[in-house]
């Protein structure tokens, strides 16, 4: 599915762009600490190769897109938002943020910067659908105050992990999207 174009996106705080080679070093910073990756699919990095892997596989993604968050439009990457499409109707998100910048609002605001990019760019699309590991709070709390709902949990089993891990699943329909406060 051709996405045209990857779009550079705005929000009160910070610019969401596409990561560039330049980014290898501010990927490595934040994707090294093992906070960060606790709640991840993935092993902290362990060398610039793992950052330059992350940037080669995002910037290749057909069904989608994966931006930096930057706090200046030429700051370092501070984090990632990606939206992907399963199909014409239906969409996923995810993000990680480095964690000095945590409890700041900053990753809502990416979210939302995203979901409205999302829904007023593709005009079949329906439903956004997410994961996060039921133990992560704070990723909760940002899908909750993007506008998602709680729709139950799964167990997956994670390379990374000997034991499987609970993940709570969520979902934001456009209805909610559009009828959400402060819409």
């Amino acid at each position: 599915m051709d996405l045209g174009p990857q779009p550079e996106l705005r929000s009160d705080r910070l610019w969401l762009s596409a990561f560039v080679t330049g980014d290898v070093q501010a990927v490595f910073d934040y994707a090294k600490n093992p906070q960060v990756a606790r709640h991840t699919t993935w092993k902290p990095h362990q060398s610039l190769a793992d950052a330059e892997g992350f940037i080669d596989m995002v910037r290749g993604y057909e069904d989608g897109f994966c931006w930096a968050i930057r706090l200046a439009p030429d700051g370092p990457a501070r984090g990632a938002v990606e939206f992907c499409l399963s199909d014409s109707s239906n969409g996923s998100v995810h993000y990680v943020l480095a964690e000095e910048l945590w409890n700041r609002g900053l990753m809502t605001e990416a979210v939302t910067t995203v979901l409205q990019w999302a829904f007023e760019t593709f005009d079949s699309l329906e439903r956004v659908k997410t994961t996060t590991t039921s133990a992560n709070t704070g990723s909760r709390r940002v899908l909750e105050k993007c506008g998602f709902e709680f729709t139950g949990t799964v167990v997956e089993k994670w390379a990374k992990s000997s034991e499987p891990v609970e993940l709570a699943t969520y979902e934001l329909s456009r209805e909610r999207w559009v009828t959400r406060p402060g819409a």
